[in-house]
């Protein structure tokens, strides 16, 4: 096993997935916060690296929208990096609620 995934040896793919949601709220809660220039680079790199682990395996491609709504969240959120500092952190709510079922 190669890459991210291999630091998780023994999870299932979904608590890595899961767990990178997690991850990706606390980044963008921070960045939302700060708002630097670079802030909307710095998000989309984070949400390709999250949706990584939302793959089946390495060559299989993303689940399509509406199949998996974890994955439906990371996507409004890259979406919502433009919207307002109110807006975004809607979007950042609605993941975390998504995350937090997720996590039961």
């Amino acid at each position: 096993m190669n890459g991210p995934m291999a630091t998780y040896a023994g999870r299932s793919k979904r608590e890595l997935a899961v767990s990178a949601t997690g991850r990706l709220v606390d980044l963008a809660r921070e960045l939302n916060s700060l708002r630097t220039p670079d802030h909307r680079e710095r998000m989309s790199q984070a949400v390709a690296v999250t949706q990584e682990y939302f793959r089946l395996d390495p060559d299989s491609a993303l689940p399509a929208a509406g199949a998996d709504a974890l994955l439906d969240g990371v996507r409004e959120l890259d979406a919502a990096c433009d919207a307002s500092r109110t807006g975004y952190e809607d979007a950042c709510a609605n993941l975390e609620q998504l995350e937090r079922l997720e996590s039961r």
